[in-house]
């Protein structure tokens, strides 16, 4: 049975899944101009928690287990946030049309002691309205900005700053934060030198940001999050914890325990999938892109979906899937396939900007910038590769967004 042959089955919908992803991690990497960093950690990350119950789904011993587990691996899929819910969506298309649970809701919501937390925030005039009344933007100052390139065209960016707060907080000890993330960014100034006062507008056209004297960001919108251990104190909060349902406390508890072992052969493959989606998404550290072996990985994993399909219910086809993949795998590990390490350092002026981060100093820890290039191949007319570079301890740090194209300066 292969994915086509098997529409309407949970199992085959799950499986598909996998190898759509795999697929689409390799087209994120497979050249440094186009590269897409943020799909690929999104996708790889779909597995960190889910490689072992599609393993456990494709191992059962009936083909109504099977079914039964790969719906409620499809149904918790859906609930991990809004990005990962809507692409699942999109990859089911016309395949598996089973209930799926309601997404991921940003809400205010009470933690693990019932205190209300904030939800994430689409910025509008109204939710800037509501922010500014409990916080000043104005004397922020910047902790960290990284500006990115995805894709072909896509550029985004965010924006980490401590705000003032606005009402009593007794005992604070640590400065209330916006964590704010931009899509659609037109435009961006920043210099590390530069980093003192915020300034936020929303309209029609977007949201502009103007940092210290002369700093910019301009974009299509933005979703911001308060990182407050005293949220709860604030007019918002306060307004939260009136509405906000209390705990259950006789609310369910996830299930700890009671799954079946998983055959030598399931547990192998289940091992190596989930460890090569780890370091698939190990790229989420920007510092490692170019020594991970996107591509390779991804060479090895191809079709791996539909190998778990084929094995369903089957040792013996665990151990097949197994060995396929084993005969795969060089002789000899590759040395950074993707590209040079940081040590090699981007230059030249061939390199194109892919993503630029600034963090501002803090406690032992100077300020530190961090940049991918893609870089032309060493020979001839292949995939371009990606590196990246650190700077430890920059004297001069200034970045810029303008017609698409993300330059930066780094001295010292």
């Amino acid at each position: 049975m292969d994915h086509e042959d098997a529409r309407g089955s949970a199992l085959a919908s799950l499986t598909g899944l996998l190898d759509r992803s795999i697929g689409q991690i390799a087209e994120a990497a497979a050249d440094g101009r186009t590269y897409d960093r943020g799909r690929i950690v999104m996708l790889s990350d779909i597995w960190d928690n889910f490689t072992v119950p599609l393993v456990r789904a494709v191992s059962a011993a009936t083909p109504a287990e099977r079914e039964e587990r790969a719906r409620a691996v499809l149904a918790e899929l859906v609930v991990r946030g809004p990005a990962k819910r809507a692409w699942v969506l999109e990859q089911l298309g016309g395949g598996w049309v089973g209930e799926l649970p309601p997404g991921w809701q940003p809400l205010p919501y009470r933690n693990y002691v019932a205190r209300v937390q904030p939800g994430l925030s689409a910025l509008s005039p109204e939710t800037l309205a509501e922010l500014t009344a409990d916080y000043d933007p104005a004397v922020a100052e910047v902790r960290r900005l990284w500006v990115e390139r995805a894709g072909r065209d896509a550029v985004s960016g965010t924006l980490d700053l401590t705000v003032g707060r606005r009402f009593a907080a007794p005992g604070a000890r640590e400065a209330a934060r916006w964590l704010v993330e931009f899509e659609g960014v037109a435009e961006a100034r920043f210099a590390g030198a530069d980093r003192s006062g915020a300034e936020f507008g929303c309209d029609d056209a977007g949201v502009t940001v103007r940092l210290g004297t002369g700093g910019l960001i301009r974009a299509a919108a933005a979703e911001v999050r308060v990182e407050d251990v005293h949220w709860h104190d604030s007019a918002a909060g306060r307004r939260a914890d009136a509405v906000v349902p209390p705990l259950d406390p006789d609310r369910p508890r996830p299930a700890r325990g009671g799954e079946p072992e998983l055959g030598a052969a399931a547990y192998q493959v289940a091992s190596v999938l989930h460890t090569a989606m780890l370091e698939l998404r190990s790229v989420r550290y920007a510092h490692r892109v170019g020594r991970v072996a996107v591509s390779e990985i991804c060479r090895l994993l191809a079709g791996a979906g539909r190998g778990l399909l084929a094995a369903a219910g089957s040792e013996a086809g665990m151990r097949r899937v197994y060995e396929e993949w084993e005969a795969r795998c060089p002789a000899d590990e590759p040395d950074g396939p993707d590209g040079p390490s940081d040590s090699d350092g981007p230059s030249g002026p061939d390199g194109q900007v892919r993503f630029v981060s600034w963090s501002a100093a803090e406690e032992s820890r100077p300020d530190a910038a961090l940049v991918n290039l893609a870089l032309p191949p060493l020979e001839g007319d292949g995939p371009w590769r990606m590196a990246a570079r650190r700077y430890p301890e920059p004297a001069v740090f200034r970045l810029e967004l303008t017609g698409g194209r993300l330059t930066v300066e780094t001295a010292g």
